[in-house]
């Protein structure tokens, strides 16, 4: 009883260390009197809202502070809680007024009426620790890509959107996708999975540059899948580098023993 009680008190206070960092960060907001967004192509207040939330809940499961169970239903829960007041400040326009002039600096103009990008932020690290399995440090891996990656290729795009390099027909750059490249690389370099670790400098390297290759196409997004980037690059990559990769690596040893 008494380590059901503590974890769910570790539970709770984990979601209520969230939910402080939002009520900081947009009370600092400068925003004007709608609490909205302003017209700011760096954005970088959600920015960092969406680096320090990442990091906080990443840091919090790759410690093992939580366990998985714990950890997915807590997430649901959150979900959920945030889904129905999704709901509910859409057909009661008071508690709507007052969300968006609180935390309006946190939300870009079309999430006023739909669900906003902490919700799929949220499904998507459940999602990733589900697929990833007892893999504690593989989902960790890529809830950093999608917390510190996607602002890195949405900062770097932005700074260079004049920059005349190739743009994708989604309206993404060439040049943020090899801003969140490298991140991802360096990320890999510094938490590399555990099968890193007999590596030579030289193919941790090739192997870093492999595994951010997932999170950079995911959040591309080529196939123009109708999903939030915060829930398509967490559970994308923990996806692909979980089966898709090991069935590639097979494929092509297979194919090298055939020929050679």
């Amino acid at each position: 009883m008494d380590d059901v009680l503590f974890n769910v008190g570790l539970a709770v206070s984990a979601v209520a260390v969230l939910l402080l960092i939002q009520h900081i960060v947009s009370r600092r907001s400068k925003a004007g009197d709608t609490g909205m967004l302003k017209d700011d192509s760096l954005q970088l207040r959600r920015k960092f809202q969406h680096l320090v939330s990442g990091l906080a809940i990443s840091l919090i499961y790759g410690s093992g502070m939580v366990s998985r169970t714990l950890a997915l239903q807590t997430i649901a829960a959150s979900s959920l809680a945030l889904f129905i007041l999704h709901r509910l400040r859409l057909h009661y326009s008071k508690l709507n007024d007052y969300l968006i002039r609180h935390y309006g600096s946190l939300l870009r103009a079309n999430e006023v009426k739909e669900l906003p990008a902490a919700w799929w932020f949220v499904v998507g690290c459940g999602l990733t620790i589900y697929i990833c399995g007892p893999n504690r440090h593989l989902a960790t891996l890529c809830m950093l890509y999608v917390s510190v990656g996607d602002p890195a290729a949405s900062l770097v795009g932005g700074l260079y959107a004049s920059t005349p390099l190739y743009r994708f027909s989604n309206g993404k750059s060439l040049v943020g996708s090899l801003g969140m490249l490298f991140v991802c690389a360096i990320i890999t370099m510094f938490y590399a999975p555990t099968s890193f670790v007999t590596l030579s400098n030289q193919d941790r390297c090739f192997w870093s540059i492999i595994y951010a290759l997932v999170p950079t196409i995911c959040e591309l997004n080529p196939l123009h899948l109708p999903l939030n980037d915060n829930l398509l690059i967490p559970f994308g990559s923990g996806l692909i580098i979980s089966y898709g990769l090991p069935l590639s690596v097979l494929a092509i040893c297979s194919v090298a023993e055939c020929h050679f």
